[in-house]
């Protein structure tokens, strides 16, 4: 890859590809560079803007992470990922707001946001694609339902019952339910 771009220097899936090994093995520095070149190269592709939104997450900067996701969500709006990783990012956003941000960063606003890119997703992807199990998880327990979030991961365990954190699943499953006991 490195000597297409030497070659063709406006090699846009080059740097993508680039961009996407470098943050796959979280060298962040040379992946915003490749990844910022891909942009310049063509400011109109997603992709770029997803590589870019999952880097942000790998960093656990959700807010920023949300708005990139948006700009892919603009970008192509027919495409459930981007639906999907936006809620992702806004979910994980939710988890460490404290509960006195301001009403714009609330955790309630926030969980509604994602829950209207869930349903985004839903639709585009005719149910197919929603956030990963633990990711729904997590918003179930945000939400106050840790009844369901119990039920979202009991069903992850169903479908891997060889999955090698299974005790630990198992472990946030009974939390879950002893929370829901508590809250009846």
């Amino acid at each position: 890859m490195h000597k297409a771009v030497k070659i063709f220097p406006d090699y846009f899936d080059a740097h993508l590809e680039l961009g996407n090994i470098f943050l796959k093995t979280e060298q962040f520095n040379e992946a915003i560079a490749e990844l910022d070149l891909a942009r310049q190269v063509n400011p109109n592709d997603e992709r770029t803007y997803q590589s870019f939104g999952l880097l942000l997450m790998k960093q656990r900067n959700f807010g920023m992470a949300v708005l990139i996701f948006t700009e892919a969500a603009r970008l192509n709006p027919a495409n459930p990922l981007n639906a999907v990783m936006k809620a992702t990012a806004l979910i994980h956003q939710a988890a460490v707001t404290p509960e006195s941000a301001p009403a714009t960063e609330s955790r309630s606003y926030l969980l509604g946001r994602a829950e209207v890119a869930i349903s985004q997703a839903a639709q585009l992807s005719e149910t197919k694609l929603k956030p990963d199990t633990m990711t729904m998880a997590l918003f179930y327990e945000l939400k106050g339902d840790p009844e369901k979030a119990a039920a979202e991961l009991e069903s992850y365990l169903k479908k891997n019952p060889q999955i090698k954190n299974s005790p630990a699943i198992q472990n946030e499953i009974n939390r879950l339910r002893e929370k829901a006991k508590t809250k009846q």
